[in-house]
């Protein structure tokens, strides 16, 4: 689904808050939530509530279009494709960013692919919140990407100086720092 389970926003937004960051990538944009609660948590909160005083630059990468919606428009860019790919090019361009998202998408690639995709994010990023969710899902509509294809562990999460946000039973949101 293009959502993430609502019992990682607390712990995930006020970590937002907290890291106050002017670099924001979105990792799985889908609906567009977490960009928006990136924009209300960075700009919003310290009180720069119109589009021209907006000081945060909020980049997303999402691998389904269809998913474009007017959410989207919260975000300064929105780049589609493969993560794997756009993070590599993010890389070899020297982007930078001071907070990285990934709610509810590390499921989604097969682990090996994901423990790589971790490695690349924290090359370009100072801090990495990330979630998972291990649950059945298959088939959801026309997104073949979609598919959970892997189970996560904090053990997964060890060859990183990280910080457990929130989880419980078959999920978790950690924060993952240099």
């Amino acid at each position: 689904m293009p959502s993430s389970d609502p019992r990682v926003l607390e712990g995930t937004c006020r970590e937002i808050i907290i890291a106050n960051p002017k670099t924001v990538l979105d990792i799985g944009v889908g609906f567009g939530k977490w960009g928006m609660l990136a924009r209300e948590y960075t700009d919003i909160w310290n009180y720069r509530f119109y589009q021209n005083e907006w000081e945060a630059h909020i980049t997303g990468i999402e691998i389904h279009e269809a998913y474009r919606n007017p959410t989207w428009q919260l975000y300064n860019e929105v780049v589609i494709g493969n993560a794997d790919v756009i993070l590599d090019l993010f890389g070899k361009e020297g982007r930078h960013f001071q907070l990285t998202l990934m709610i509810d998408v590390l499921e989604h690639f097969e682990k090996d692919k994901g423990l790589e995709i971790l490695k690349k994010v924290m090359k370009i990023s100072d801090q990495f919140l990330v979630s998972y969710a291990n649950s059945e899902q298959k088939d959801v509509r026309d997104n073949k990407y979609e598919d959970h294809v892997s189970t996560w562990e904090d053990s997964d999460f060890r060859a990183y100086k990280r910080r457990p946000i929130s989880g419980g039973k078959g999920w978790g949101v950690y924060l993952l720092t240099k």
